[in-house]
């Protein structure tokens, strides 16, 4: 019988209250089923794991299951409708081996239904100004994929000031307006 190991994160809410049903959800689908915090985790023990959140040891955990060639399902918020009444209770994506369900959906044809839900209207593309946008993550964000907060920012607006001299405006993750001035170089203009 193929066996699933579903990690909970402590003090992960969401993950405290998905993992449970995760355990319950493999169960019957026919997995033998090890429920356990993610601070027991030593090495990759079932066929797959599966767990919310990425963050504390979780990434390594993923790498070692990737590594020793099984599978990982990871599930975390969604892109859009992220909450709705409650935090529970918004679009979570789920993943195999990787953080976002990259190849495996986008080599599929969808339907635009998903946008309509959510009353995305694509427009055609324009080129109405001559500015930059660099859209920052939070420092939360930033630390999960190894980076400190705005460091990923910073080295973005450097790099972009190496080939351009058109305006840069950013969008730095929970800064005000003068925040946001201090943070970024003279040519910038923060918005």
């Amino acid at each position: 019988m193929p066996s699933i190991s579903v990690y909970s994160v402590k003090g992960n809410g969401r993950s405290r209250k998905l993992a449970p049903h995760m355990t319950v959800g493999a169960k019957l689908a026919g997995y033998n089923v090890k429920f356990c915090y993610s601070d027991e985790y030593r090495e990759p023990d079932s066929h797959i794991c599966a767990f919310y959140g990425y963050e504390k040891n979780m990434p390594g955990v993923m790498a070692d299951y990737i590594a020793a060639g099984r599978k990982v399902v990871f599930l975390d918020l969604g892109y859009w409708g992220r909450a709705r009444k409650s935090r529970l209770e918004g679009y979570h994506k789920v993943a195999i081996n990787g953080r976002h369900p990259g190849d495996y959906l986008m080599d599929k044809n969808r339907d635009h239904d998903r946008l309509k839900k959510f009353g995305i209207k694509l427009r055609k593309w324009q080129d109405p100004g001559n500015h930059i946008l660099v859209a920052g993550m939070s420092g939360r964000a930033a630390e999960s994929i190894g980076f400190q907060p705005e460091e990923w920012e910073r080295w973005a607006i450097a790099e972009i000031q190496k080939h351009s001299n058109r305006p840069i405006i950013t969008a730095l993750s929970r800064r005000t307006f003068s925040q946001q001035i201090s943070v970024v170089q003279p040519r910038i203009r923060a918005g």
